[in-house]
């Protein structure tokens, strides 16, 4: 088949080196941006890929001002270089230095810049990669540094400082509450250098010390104020000393994940979790219609279309996890009997003439129920299904 323009191949993924990854020597060195502070952070799309962001000037290779979130798609194609980019003055800073961090459920985004005294909160939308305007400013007593989410994304911490030796704070806030500002907490201050925050995979969000044998850990970061438990010489580093930053991650990794299977009424759909923590110890399932299981994959079958709320809590030795995912029942589409497409060889009888596909939509689409949401894909043969041409989804 000959598909004009708007062919797609699916790639051939092989394992490299034994399936624990490797540079494609040549997919390598490449250039995403020639000037950027130093914030950088990625988040899961929700799907298979992940957002890489950067904050930097709106062309990402010159000017004076950072004002400009750069969002980078990672596929298993590749990185797009075509970025998303949003720009917002709120915010706008001289002074690079400080961390850029993203909530674990991919909604917020939080920048701290070393020349102002306060965090700015935004949303984020982890399906377009776009970031919404800023809708809070954390107030802090220093200059901000880090912030860091709770596993749950509904509290936010800020350690404050400056590279040299001032006060530090590291401060609490809840940035569900109405007047965020409000609740700011004071769990720790010391004459110290800035330091970094990170929230781990034990669901405890660690602070560096600068210079000393120990790391600080708030061991439960969903509880209220002091209650939150700030431990400042928790981690006994031995003969290592500690610097100001901690180690990044992807916060997408830290919560539990909801996988599903088959949502056609009619069919059995299958649930399970997916999980970087400790082993599972137990699990709630709540299917958003009344019905509840507590097997780690369970199958439910719904009575009726329609979009459910669909919550898992999971409980490990020591950490307590919750997500929330809406998930869509719709009836099943009719196979619909499509007419031949029949077309003669172009002029220049080489046995080729170009036709477009997207004329069948409509027949494909006939007598499906309106409402629902259809992906029309066309395949070369029954067998060949790597070599197909995909449509814009259709009502």
């Amino acid at each position: 088949l000959h598909y004009p323009l708007r062919r797609q191949r699916q790639m051939c993924i092989r394992d490299r080196n034994g399936g624990n990854g490797d540079i494609i020597p040549t997919q390598k060195n490449i250039l995403l941006l020639s000037k950027s502070a130093e914030k950088i952070a990625a988040i899961s799309d929700g799907n298979e890929g992940y957002w890489l962001v950067s904050y930097t000037t709106p062309t990402g290779s010159f000017g004076d001002v950072y004002n400009t979130f750069h969002s980078f798609h990672i596929t298993s194609a590749g990185i797009d270089l075509n970025t998303v980019r949003s720009t917002y003055n709120g915010c706008a800073t001289n002074d690079g230095r400080g961390y850029l961090k993203i909530s674990p459920d991919g909604t917020k985004i939080a920048i701290c810049n070393q020349n102002q005294l306060h965090t700015c909160l935004h949303n984020f939308d982890s399906t377009s990669g776009r970031v919404g305007p800023e809708i809070e400013q954390l107030i802090t007593q220093n200059a901000p540094y880090c912030a860091e989410f709770s596993p749950s994304s509904e509290k936010m911490y800020i350690s404050s400082g400056q590279f040299t030796i001032t006060t530090t704070y590291l401060h609490q806030f809840d940035i569900t509450a109405s007047d965020v500002n409000a609740t700011r907490v004071e769990l720790h201050s010391a004459v110290e250098r800035r330091a970094g925050l990170q929230l781990a995979i034990d669901g405890k969000i660690y602070y560096a010390r600068p210079g000393e044998n120990y790391l600080g850990v708030i061991n439960n970061p969903e509880a209220d104020g002091l209650a939150c438990d700030y431990v400042n010489d928790a981690v006994n580093l031995g003969t290592g000393i500690s610097q100001q930053g901690l180690p990044p991650f992807i916060q997408s990794l830290f919560i539990v994940g909801i996988d599903f299977e088959s949502t056609c009424i009619g069919d059995i759909t299958r649930f399970s979790v997916s999980t970087n923590t400790e082993d599972i110890t137990s699990i709630f399932w709540d299917f958003g219609d009344g019905n509840t299981s507590m097997l780690a994959s369970p199958a439910h079958m719904y009575e009726f279309t329609g979009s459910y709320e669909v919550t898992v809590t999971v409980n490990t030795a020591s950490l307590t996890q919750t997500n929330t995912k809406t998930i869509t029942i719709s009836n099943p589409p009719i196979a619909t009997v499509i007419t031949n497409y029949i077309i003669c060889d172009d002029n220049t009888s080489d046995g080729f003439t170009p036709f477009d596909l997207s004329t069948k939509d409509v027949e494909a689409l006939t007598g499906q129920d309106i409402g629902d949401t259809y992906a029309v894909t066309y395949y070369s043969s029954m067998a060949v299904s790597y070599t197909h041409l995909t449509l814009p989804t259709k009502r």
